[in-house]
């Protein structure tokens, strides 16, 4: 029975990581894809702060952010490495689930 809920708690966790680095992945490309280079490079500053959270008070002034945008509740699973920028990589569905370089042709 305890090895039964010990693989459960593996599986749910698994689940977890994986929701969470297909999200990432998934509002990277669909929100942060519609911007240019500068842009790209505000929302990777952005995305990475709010990640980390909280938002300074700089970078709320610096984006007209007038809501107090708190940390996360808890620390990413599957945070995605800080080499690079936030474009720079693809989650991937292998083992525990890790972010391997994304190449892509910037516009």
């Amino acid at each position: 029975m305890f090895a039964l809920h010990k693989l459960a708690v593996f599986a749910l966790h698994k689940l977890a990581v994986f929701a969470q680095g297909i999200f990432l992945f998934s509002y990277i490309w669909s929100v942060g894809s519609t911007t240019d280079g500068d842009g790209r490079a505000k929302f990777d500053h952005l995305m990475r702060e709010i990640m980390d959270g909280p938002l300074s008070e700089e970078t709320k002034a610096s984006y007209h952010i007038i809501n107090h945008v708190p940390p996360p509740s808890k620390s990413f699973s599957a945070p995605i490495p800080r080499n690079g920028d936030v474009f720079s990589w693809k989650f991937v569905n292998e083992g525990m689930g890790r972010y391997v370089v994304f190449l892509y042709l910037a516009a």
